[in-house]
């Protein structure tokens, strides 16, 4: 008898189609990183400001175009990272979210190192925007990757120990597992009647 039909391939996977999902996080993550902006530049005046390239001392105005496409383009890597793991990896949940940690935690180094050229203020409002978009992305797509995905086990479904097909030695009855009978005694286990000759 075969194996049932979901023992070939174990996967968890929360909804059933997780590009929705994950788009719409995509789409928070953007929204996320703007209200920061928004709260911060316009409402409280800090004059949000980066490098233009690493080490440099010249600054550049942050605009809500260059966070919203800054923040787009992070959320689309993460979402390409998790599916090449969903298509690799036996634990893409797992995996994923432990580097996406990882990842945030690395990227507060950027806007903490504003605070020697620019200010306080601005160096933790582009922290706070860092943090924001990944606490909104990170459980956004995680939630939408399986836990568990082992690929099916090649030639189809396997059958379980012990049991063969037509012709084997399992579909035997004792008798004929043991090969012929020689005279030697009877199935009952009584000794056996010698043949002609003996």
């Amino acid at each position: 008898m075969d194996l049932p039909q979901a023992q070939e391939t174990l996967m968890v996977t929360p909804t059933t189609r997780p590009w929705r999902a994950r788009a719409l996080a995509v789409i928070a993550a953007v929204l996320a990183a703007l209200a920061v902006w928004l709260v911060t530049d316009p409402l409280l005046g800090v004059d949000l400001a980066a490098p233009t390239r690493p080490g440099s001392e010249e600054l550049q105005s942050i605009t809500p175009a260059l966070v919203a496409g800054t923040s787009l383009v992070t959320a689309l890597a993460g979402w390409g990272l998790l599916a090449l793991l969903e298509r690799f990896t036996a634990r893409p949940r797992t995996i994923w979210t432990a580097i996406a940690v990882l990842v945030g935690l690395l990227s507060l180094a950027g806007p903490l190192s504003t605070i020697a050229s620019a200010t306080v203020a601005n160096g933790l409002s582009l922290a706070l925007m860092h943090l924001a978009v990944a606490a909104v992305l990170i459980p956004g797509l995680a939630a939408t990757a399986p836990s568990l995905a082992r690929p099916a086990p090649a030639g189809g479904t396997r059958r379980p120990a012990g049991a063969a097909g037509h012709g084997h030695a399992g579909d035997l009855g004792p008798r004929h597992a043991a090969g012929p009978h020689l005279g030697l005694g009877a199935p009952d286990g009584r000794p056996g009647r010698a043949g002609p000759g003996s």
